[in-house]
């Protein structure tokens, strides 16, 4: 279960963000437009959100960017996006960041002071039970793109 998801100088994202969501259940994600009523709910930023969320897990985005291309275009500043998980071991959570690259993790078992990022994502999706492919289709679906696969 995910407990908290924040980001920072991420996609559109310049300010922090910080989701708790312990005990939230199902959580529905609406957007609404400050600036403009006249864009309705496009472009704020909810998809942005399961981006993040991707890109803190697997290191890419539902799109499949990596790196820089996923940071906040309009600032230098430092782009970082954090989960924290409770599972049947007990809590983790994964931070990754851009400007400069960094990839950690706390709670999980085995890992080494300066582990090789591709086997600290191995050990991420151990943990996890799934890859990236896995985690895009179920997202992908859910946001009513079934017949894109079908």
């Amino acid at each position: 279960m995910i407990t908290e998801l924040s980001f920072e100088n991420f996609g559109p994202f310049r300010q922090p963000v910080k989701l708790s969501l312990t005990r939230r259940g199902l959580v529905l994600v609406r957007g609404r437009h400050l600036l403009s009523m006249a864009c309705g709910e496009n472009g704020v930023g909810k998809t942005s959100i399961a981006h993040a969320l991707s890109y803190a897990l697997f290191g890419e985005d539902l799109r499949g960017r990596r790196a820089d291309a996923v940071a906040c275009r309009f600032t230098d500043g430092r782009c970082v996006a954090r989960v924290a998980l409770v599972d049947a071991l007990g809590e983790w959570s994964v931070t990754r960041a851009r400007r400069p690259a960094s990839l950690s993790t706390t709670g999980i078992a085995g890992v080494l002071e300066n582990e090789d990022s591709r086997v600290l994502q191995g050990k991420i999706e151990q943990r996890l039970g799934f890859g990236a492919r896995t985690f895009r289709n179920a997202v992908v679906f859910g946001q009513g793109a079934f017949a894109r696969f079908a």
